[in-house]
């Protein structure tokens, strides 16, 4: 049976429809914010939609596409800020936290270099090859 925008009783079906789809996306959103798994999805979605970053590109096309990009993330964020905002400060705390850990067990020295590179340069031998390196 088709749609007909003139008669009333399909108005008010497709009405129905639209408030229940919202009401199911809501749901999924708020599940996904109450757990710590799902607010690190959700962050990890903002993220490669560049919403904490510029998406400026030399190349005209290559910024369109990144402003696309940027657009879907911007929605998301939308429907966070409205149906969950606390989870979302507790989304970005828990982000923070992450990065923090990895910066600090990347450079537990605290110098931030790679923990296998030796100052000095070492004994001359390449670890992975047992070659020496000349000099």
């Amino acid at each position: 049976m088709t749609y007909n925008a003139a008669h009333r009783p399909d108005v008010r079906k497709a009405e129905k429809a639209q408030k229940l789809a919202e009401a199911n996306r809501r749901t999924v959103l708020v599940t996904l914010a109450d757990s710590a798994i799902g607010r690190e999805w959700l962050w990890v979605q903002l993220s490669t939609a560049h919403i904490f970053t510029t998406t400026f590109s030399p190349d005209s096309r290559h910024s369109a596409f990144l402003e696309g990009e940027r657009n879907a993330g911007l929605r998301l964020l939308d429907e966070i800020m409205q149906h969950c905002p606390d989870q979302f400060i507790q989304m970005m705390r828990e982000a923070n936290d992450r990065r923090s850990t990895s910066e600090h067990n990347g450079s537990a020295n605290g110098d931030r270099r790679d923990q296998g590179s030796d100052a000095d340069g070492g004994d001359g031998d390449d670890e992975d090859t047992g070659i020496a390196s000349p000099g």
